[in-house]
C-alpha cells in the first residue's frame, strides 16, 4: 500500500513538475527578448542619434558652403571696387615718396612726376705765402658758398623723360652771366641700355663726370676736368645724342652748341683798321650772331670685374667745329681756358690763358680707374688743342701765322673707404658709383655710418711755348699758368641724404706776366673746405 500510495504520488507530481519548467522556460525566454529588444532600442536610438547628427552635418556643410560662396563674391566685389579705386587714383593722381623724392603718379599710373633736392653750403678759409701774395696781388677771401642749390623736376610718361633743373647755388658749373639752370631736356628710353636726349643737358665726357656731384669724393672735380668739360661739355649744354650701355661697356656722343646764357651775350668782339689788323675787346652786351657747334664723345667700360674688383678703362674727347662768332664782321672768334681755386668760395682766377684767336678746338683724355673692394684709384690725362693759324687778310692772328697750342693736365686719386662698404661700378654711367650707406648713423646701436678717406696728385698746365723776358708775340706762345695741387679729404655719411666733407689743400700757382712776362705773379697757398651737402 505505501509503495502505490508513492508510486501514485509521483506520477501525480511529473506533469506539474514539467509545466513549472515550461514556465519558467518562457519567462526565461520573454526576459531575453525583453533584453533582446531594450538592446535594439538603444542601437535604433543611436541610430537615430547618429541620422539625426549626418543630417545637421549636411545641413552645417551646406549652410558653410553657401557662406563661402557669399564671402567670395564679397571678396570678387571688394576686389573690384579697389581695381577701380586704383584707377580712378592713378587717373586723379596719387602721392608717394617713391626713391625718397615726393613722387605723383597720374594717368592711370603711366605718368609720374618727381621733385628732388640737392643742397650743398660750403665754408673755406685760405692760408697764404705772404711774399706770393705781394708779388701777385691777390688775397684770396675766406668765406661761404651756396656751391648747388638744384631742384630737379622730373616727369615721365611711358618711355619718355622730361626734366628741368634750375639752380640757385652762388657758382653753378660754366655759368654765363645770370644762369640759374642745370638742365631741361627730354630723353627717349625705348629699351634698356638705350637713351637719346635732347636740350639743354650735361653730355657724357670723362671718368669724373660720370658721378653725380653727389658722389664725389673731394669737393670738387679736379681743374683739368673742369677745363675741358667746359669747352663742348659741362652743365645746362645745349646738345642732341644718345647713349648706350650694356654690362662691359658704355658709349655716347652728343652735338653740341652753346651752355645756356651764352647765345645772349658776347665774350669778344672785333674791329678791322685801314691796315687790315684786327682788334680785339671783350664784351657783354652785344649778342652773338654765331654759336658755337661742336661733337662731344666717349667709349668706357670695364672689361674685368668681379664681385671684389672693378677695371675700369676709356677714353673721351670734344671737338669745336665752328667757333663762337661775336661780332657783325663774324672775325672775333675766341677762346680762353681758365679755372677758379679749387674751393668756390673765392672767385679769383688764378690761372688763365686770357682770350686767344681761334678756329677750332679739341680735346681728350685716356681713363683708368681701379677699385678692390674698398678702395679705389683713378686718374686722366687731358691734352687741349687750339687752332690758331690765321692770316692778317682773315682777320685774325696779326701780319703773321700764329702757332698752333696744346695744353695739358692731370691727376690721380685715390680712396679708402675706412667703415669697409664699396662704391661698385654704375654701368649706366660708365664710371664708378656713389657708396650706399648700409648701416645709417645710430647712437642707440653705436652705427657710425660710413667713413672715407682720400688723396689726391693733380696739374694743370696752361703754359705754351713761354719763356720769361720774351713777349708772347714773339715766342707765339701763351703764358696761362700752372697749377699743382696736393690733396686731402675726409667724408661722413649720416645715411643715404645727408654728407659732410673736409678738404685740405695745398696749393702751387706758377704765373709769369707783363710785357715781356718778367714777373711772377702766381700764389702759393694752403686751404681747407668743408660742406654739408643734402640730396634725395
Amino acid at each position: 500500500m505505501f509503495l502505490f500510495t508513492a508510486a501514485c504520488g509521483l506520477m501525480a507530481g511529473l506533469p506539474a513538475h514539467a509545466a513549472d519548467s515550461s514556465a519558467q522556460e518562457v519567462q526565461r525566454l520573454r526576459a531575453q527578448l525583453e533584453a533582446q529588444m531594450k538592446v535594439s532600442q538603444a542601437i535604433q536610438a543611436r541610430l537615430d542619434a547618429l541620422e539625426a547628427r549626418e543630417a545637421a552635418d549636411a545641413k552645417a556643410q551646406v549652410e558653410t558652403k553657401a557662406q563661402a560662396e557669399h564671402v567670395a563674391a564679397q571678396a570678387a566685389t571688394q576686389a573690384q571696387t579697389i581695381a577701380k579705386l586704383e584707377a580712378g587714383s592713378g587717373a586723379n593722381g596719387s602721392f608717394t615718396m617713391a626713391g625718397g623724392r615726393p613722387t605723383f603718379t597720374a594717368f592711370g599710373g603711366k605718368g609720374t612726376l618727381q621733385i628732388g633736392l640737392q643742397a650743398q653750403f660750403d665754408a673755406a678759409a685760405y692760408f697764404e705765402d705772404n711774399a706770393s701774395v705781394k708779388r701777385s696781388g691777390i688775397d684770396l677771401g675766406d668765406g661761404v658758398n651756396a656751391r648747388r642749390i638744384r631742384i630737379p623736376f622730373v616727369f615721365r610718361y611711358g618711355d619718355v623723360t622730361a626734366t628741368v633743373t634750375p639752380d640757385f647755388g652762388g657758382s653753378p658749373d660754366g655759368r654765363q652771366n645770370s644762369q640759374y639752370l642745370y638742365e631741361a631736356n627730354l630723353a627717349y628710353m625705348p629699351f634698356k641700355g638705350f637713351t637719346a636726349a635732347l636740350g639743354y643737358l650735361q653730355p657724357n665726357i670723362s671718368l669724373q663726370d660720370a658721378p653725380s656731384s653727389n658722389d664725389f669724393m673731394f669737393m670738387e672735380r679736379p681743374a683739368i676736368m673742369d677745363v675741358e668739360r667746359n669747352i663742348a661739355a659741362g652743365d645746362a649744354r645745349a646738345a642732341v645724342g644718345a647713349r648706350y650701355y650694356q654690362d662691359r661697356f658704355f658709349v655716347s656722343g652728343f652735338l653740341t652748341g652753346q651752355a645756356y646764357g651764352g647765345q645772349s651775350t658776347t665774350t669778344a668782339t672785333s674791329t678791322t683798321g685801314g691796315t687790315g689788323t684786327v682788334t680785339t675787346s671783350i664784351s657783354t652786351t652785344q649778342p652773338s650772331n654765331g654759336q658755337q657747334t661742336a661733337a662731344v664723345a666717349r667709349l668706357a667700360g670695364r672689361p674685368v670685374y668681379g664681385e671684389d674688383y672693378d677695371v675700369h678703362v676709356g677714353i673721351s674727347g670734344s671737338k669745336v667745329f665752328s667757333m663762337n662768332q661775336n661780332d657783325s664782321n663774324r672775325l672775333a672768334q675766341n677762346i680762353a681756358l681758365s679755372v677758379q681755386p679749387e674751393l668756390r668760395v673765392d672767385a679769383n682766377k688764378l690761372i688763365n690763358t686770357g682770350s686767344m684767336p681761334a678756329t677750332g678746338v679739341y680735346t681728350w683724355n685716356p681713363e683708368l680707374g681701379l677699385r678692390y673692394q674698398n678702395f679705389l684709384v683713378q686718374g686722366e690725362y687731358v691734352e687741349i688743342g687750339v687752332n690758331r693759324q690765321h692770316q692778317a687778310s682773315a682777320g685774325l692772328g696779326g701780319s703773321t701765322l700764329t702757332p698752333d697750342l696744346t695744353f695739358s693736365g692731370a691727376y690721380v686719386d685715390a680712396s679708402w673707404i675706412i667703415t669697409g662698404e664699396t662704391r661698385g661700378y654704375q654701368t649706366a654711367r660708365g664710371g664708378f658709383r656713389g657708396l650706399k650707406v648700409a648701416h645709417p648713423f645710430d647712437p642707440g646701436t653705436g652705427e657710425l655710418g660710413p667713413v672715407q678717406a682720400g688723396g689726391a696728385l693733380q696739374r694743370l698746365q696752361l703754359d705754351r711755348q713761354r719763356q720769361r723776358f720774351l713777349a708772347q708775340s714773339v715766342t707765339g706762345g701763351v703764358a696761362g699758368g700752372r697749377q699743382d695741387v696736393i690733396g686731402l679729404g675726409l667724408n661722413w655719411y649720416p645715411n643715404d641724404h645727408l654728407k659732410f666733407m673736409a678738404d685740405y689743400q695745398i696749393v702751387d700757382v706758377d704765373k709769369l706776366s707783363g710785357a715781356t712776362l718778367q714777373n711772377q705773379t702766381g700764389l702759393r697757398y694752403q686751404a681747407i673746405g668743408f660742406r654739408a651737402q643734402v640730396a634725395y
